[in-house]
């Protein structure tokens, strides 16, 4: 049998992987590209849809898969193990890559742990009245969901071939310049804003080929074969960071109100001195509790739950879309003119410009934080990685599985396949 983390060969009743030291909770047969259909209608749908983004049209996904191992007990050292990848040494041979569907935990110790320093956070400046948190407030809860997401992905990257270090990168870096690439965009395609449905379009198209731009410069920076769940993860990672650093932006205005908002944008336009800042902010009024901090906290709490399906699920998508299209191999600006790029871009691109339009009556209702279109969207958005996922874990299947038939095949002094049954002689 084999390690259902790292794909290592593993001896009957063995209860630590020789190959990464993970814990063996439990191994299960490889994810096939096709199986039969138990959930009706719903699976017959996720089939057409694998279908219409070149799949098999053979759905088999279990989602418990991505939360059974959230309520088990793990020891510390299992979380430092998943961490030690993307380097020479630690990124498993194509051979060696597990063939099994991934069980992600450690995103939700994370999100536990920036929930816990977030609630720390508005105990501080709620109530002790302190306001050194509130930047930590506004920082760190932006991070929390989208930042969860991210490490989701990570763990959900079977063939580990990207470090954290690397994740790190492309989430700061990919967040700050992705921001800044909407300038640009945004002065060749103006008429963007929120509310009217050609103005959020506008929007959603500039935002996402920002995105866009990041993810396609971080995947040529890595090189390689271009697998599909580690598109997902530097998508991910882009748009993580894009959602946590626009998320505090709106947090700070928020806390400070539209009247210092207004006099921060001169401030910021104006090139003020200090002195003159001082005066600035004297004259506008200081902050006063509890009201300016009742609407921080109502937009903290507010913008939570859309982190987990905005940016970081639309540029993750987008993500998997490029290394879709460059099917398995090493990515070129060419497959960006491929069909099934520009099919699955346009998704995020819609949900986006939907999801800043105004839609009568799903508009006007809401619940947990989000408009009922907004739920809609969503759901709408997290089927398409369920099946990026499903399609990327399938990818990796097949290439391992080729990869030791191959290895095999030159022991016996035979040629082996690339697993579209082309010769590799």
């Amino acid at each position: 049998m084999f390690c259902p983390s790292c794909g290592h060969p593993v001896s009957e009743g063995s209860t630590f992987c020789p190959g990464c030291g993970r814990r063996i909770s439990h191994v299960q047969e490889p994810a096939q590209a096709a199986a039969p259909n138990p959930f009706g209608p719903a699976s017959r749908l996720l089939d057409s849809l694998d279908r219409a983004m070149g799949g098999s049209g053979h759905v088999d996904v279990k989602l418990s898969n991505f939360f059974d191992a959230v309520f088990r007990r793990h020891a510390r050292g299992e979380a430092d193990m998943l961490f030690a990848c993307g380097s020479p040494a630690t990124t498993p041979p194509l051979a060696n890559v597990s063939r099994f569907w991934p069980h992600p935990w450690l995103y939700s110790r994370v999100f536990l742990v920036l929930l816990v320093a977030t609630l720390g956070l508005i105990v501080l400046v709620r109530f002790a009245m302190n306001p050194i948190g509130v930047p930590g407030l506004m920082f760190v809860s932006s991070l929390m969901a989208p930042f969860t997401i991210v490490v989701f992905f990570f763990e959900t990257n079977v063939p580990r071939n990207l470090g954290i270090a690397r994740v790190i990168e492309i989430f700061f870096v990919g967040g700050v310049f992705s921001i800044l690439c909407i300038y640009p965009i945004s002065a060749l395609l103006p008429g963007g804003g929120t509310g009217e449905l050609g103005a959020s379009l506008v929007t959603g198209i500039t935002e996402e080929v920002s995105k866009g731009v990041l993810i396609v410069f971080f995947v040529l920076r890595l090189g390689g074969r271009n697998y599909i769940l580690t598109g997902l993860l530097v998508g991910a990672a882009v748009g993580a960071g894009f959602d946590a650093f626009e998320t505090a932006g709106y947090v700070l205005e928020a806390f400070l109100g539209a009247n210092q908002t207004n006099l921060l944008n001169d401030i910021i336009q104006s090139g003020l001195s200090a002195r003159e800042v001082a005066a600035g902010i004297a004259q506008a009024g200081a902050v006063h509790y509890p009201a300016d901090m009742d609407a921080l906290f109502l937009e903290v709490v507010g913008r939570m739950p859309t982190g987990f399906c905005t940016h970081v699920a639309w540029a993750a998508v987008t993500g998997g879309a490029v290394a879709l299209a460059s099917g398995g191999e090493k990515f070129e600006p060419s497959h960006l003119a491929s069909p099934t790029f520009v099919g699955i871009f346009l998704v995020p691109v819609a949900i986006h410009g939907l999801w800043d339009a105004y839609i009568p009556v799903l508009s006007d209702y809401g619940v947990l934080g989000m408009t009922l279109d907004q739920w809609i969207f969503a759901a709408a958005i997290w089927v398409v990685l369920v099946l990026l996922l499903h399609r990327g874990v399938v990818q990796m299947n097949q290439l391992s599985a080729a990869a030791q038939k191959s290895a095999l095949a030159a022991q016996n002094g035979t040629p082996g396949t690339d697993g579209r049954g082309a010769n590799l002689e």
